[in-house]
């Protein structure tokens, strides 16, 4: 095995284990649009497991493990779906699934019976459909058409994203106070995603040609490990986030106050403006059920307002 692929293989194992560092960081995160951050989770341990596929390939493993290869290869296509839901949620908290919605899995539902016929044939035999897939040309078209489908599925889904982030980008930004940090982390998955699709662009014509997919996964791979390392700069840059993804005990007390983002910052603007004027901090007998009163909001609302938005 060259030491290039090698060290690519090492920068993917890394880059894949900083996906799901994010991953288990954005499940946690209980502040903003909590949906969209679920999103993001899932999406980055879809790039966790391409990572490690290409990994796997890269490294010569794929031989040792030649069927977990293959089981992960499906993986790779709920990457743009998780994104676009991801981006679209951001530009619209009160998203819901439309009927047409579920359509994003045909690429994964076809990918998986594409490649199911190959997952009992034995290890030799699925070693050596990698290795040809990967440094020769696939043995039936039929091999092709779901990586064709992958791509043309993933520009779809991030044009869309980009129309959505373009059209609500200072929406997103004064969503609440995470909005800034969403910003730019479309903003740094693009810069890995982008030139990953002109790589897939370039692809086409020498893969349908019959030849060699390894040099593009090499480029592919580096790609994504770029975008995983972008990814690190909000970090640095605020790095309340790791503080912020640990479940807040107000949360976990107040469950049945499912208050959007929206609502939280007009009570909190309601409590605050009620305070000034009436100066209600100076009555010694004003307590929470009180106070929910008197400014209309439910007191479980109330509760949950106060020792998020207030301590």
């Amino acid at each position: 095995m060259p030491s290039f692929d090698f060290t690519v293989s090492i920068i993917a194992l890394l880059s894949g284990f900083l996906a799901l560092f994010f991953a288990f960081l954005f499940f946690n995160i209980k502040h903003g649009n909590r949906k969209a951050n679920r999103y993001l989770a899932l999406f980055f341990i879809s790039v966790s497991g391409a990572l490690t596929q290409n990994f796997l390939i890269l490294s010569g493993h794929y031989r040792e493990f030649p069927s977990i290869t293959l089981q992960i290869d499906s993986i790779r296509y709920l990457m743009a779906p998780l994104f676009y839901f991801y981006v679209r949620t951001l530009a619209d908290p009160e998203f819901r699934f439309q009927k047409w919605d579920p359509l994003h899995l045909i690429p994964f539902v076809f990918n998986i019976f594409v490649i199911s016929k190959y997952f009992f044939i034995g290890n030799e035999l699925q070693a050596e459909l990698i290795r040809q897939w990967v440094y020769g040309r696939p043995r039936f078209n039929l091999d092709v058409a779901p990586r064709m489908l992958l791509f043309i599925h993933f520009c779809l889904c991030l044009y869309l994203a980009v129309q959505y982030y373009l059209k609500a980008k200072t929406r997103i930004e004064q969503s609440s106070s995470f909005g800034p940090i969403y910003v730019s982390w479309i903003r740094y998955m693009s810069l890995g995603i982008l030139p990953t699709c002109v790589i897939w662009i370039i692809t086409i014509p020498f893969v349908a040609s019959g030849r060699p997919f390894h040099d593009f996964l090499v480029a592919i791979s580096l790609m994504g490990c770029c975008m995983i390392f972008l990814t690190i700069f909000p970090l640095f840059s605020h790095p309340e986030i790791l503080y912020l993804a640990k479940p807040l005990s107000s949360l976990k007390k107040y469950h049945s106050s499912p208050l959007s983002d929206r609502d939280m910052e007009l009570y909190h603007h309601n409590l605050l403006e009620f305070m000034e004027k009436k100066e209600a901090y100076l009555d010694p007998d004003l307590n929470l059920a009180g106070l929910a009163e008197k400014i209309d909001v439910p007191k479980n609302h109330l509760s949950r307002i106060i020792n998020e938005k207030e301590r």
